[in-house]
């Protein structure tokens, strides 16, 4: 085993353990309590170790295996490095050997033990973050935008927007952040992210919202939406915001938004519809604006 060859040279010689490389990106870095025990019990080492974790994956005897990876450098001892499974039945390794043991010990420490008997001992760190919950797809809710056919579900929520935040021409000037007494706004699954209001600005004939819809559309992140209409008028524009520069959105949709004015440039524009345009600008947008 390892511990009969490099390790016994390294701790009962003054030598140093072997430097393993890491892993490229994806590290998570921090100082934590660590030791080596010689299967004698003597204690080698007892202090702080600069301990780096990541997560890789092998195949061990036709499996694929997930493992957390450490990396622990102990001061004047070298490096171990210990693999800890996180596929079942696969097994742990340390310095490129199986491990005997790999387990948490009462002080929360992991405890590597080779075959000959030593111990080693490090702080694993704090846990992983978690990771973010998917964006709600939104693609049966905002079927046709690119064509600015609505569904049924987005009509229905565009009209509770415009009734949970009406205004007049008398009305004065401002923003204003809370909707209309009794107004139920029909959001989609998932939405509206927490503690972002809507928030609706009237200037002059003008109301503007800015709704903070998240979500995916096609498989690009929309971050947000703003409506606009003109007071008494019936003028409207739909922007969906997308976390996606222009050229990506014309490959996406810039078929179905060509199409689309060319069919109404053949037709009567008696009943005014709503038409698509991709627009410039950081976030991209795609818009849908007429009347109704």
């Amino acid at each position: 085993m390892w511990l009969r060859c490099s390790f016994a040279a390294a701790l009962w010689l003054g030598a140093a353990l072997p430097v393993v490389a890491g892993a490229a990106d994806g590290l998570q870095r921090h100082q934590g309590a660590c030791s080596v025990t010689a299967p004698t019990g003597e204690t080698l080492f007892a202090g702080d170790c600069a301990i780096t974790r990541s997560h890789v994956a092998q195949l061990q005897a036709g499996t694929h295996c997930a493992y957390t990876r450490y990396e622990v450098l102990y001061p004047g001892i070298g490096l171990g490095v210990a693999l800890r499974p996180e596929t079942a039945g696969c097994a742990p390794q340390f310095q490129d050997q199986p491990a005997d043991f790999l387990a948490m010990d009462k002080r929360g420490q992991l405890v590597t033990a080779t075959a000959a008997g030593a111990l080693f001992r490090f702080d694993p760190g704090p846990p992983d973050p978690a990771p973010p919950a998917p964006l709600p797809v939104l693609d049966d809710f905002l079927r046709g935008i690119e064509a600015c056919d609505f569904s049924p579900a987005y009509d229905a929520f565009a009209r509770s927007l415009w009734e949970a935040f009406p205004a007049e021409f008398e009305d004065p000037d401002g923003l204003r952040t809370t909707p209309a007494a009794g107004a139920a706004i029909l959001w989609p699954t998932d939405n509206p992210p927490p503690l972002q209001p809507v928030r609706a600005r009237k200037t002059g004939s003008t109301q503007h919202l800015d709704v903070p819809l998240r979500g995916t559309y096609h498989g690009l992140e929309i971050i947000g939406l703003q409506m606009e209409a003109g007071i008494g008028s019936e003028i409207y524009m739909d922007s969906f915001l997308f976390n996606a520069p222009k050229d990506v959105l014309e490959g996406k949709f810039g078929a179905s938004v060509r199409g689309k004015n060319r069919l109404e440039e053949s037709r009567n524009f008696d009943d005014a519809p709503f038409l698509p345009r991709i627009e410039e600008g950081a976030p991209a947008r795609l818009s849908c604006y007429g009347t109704e």
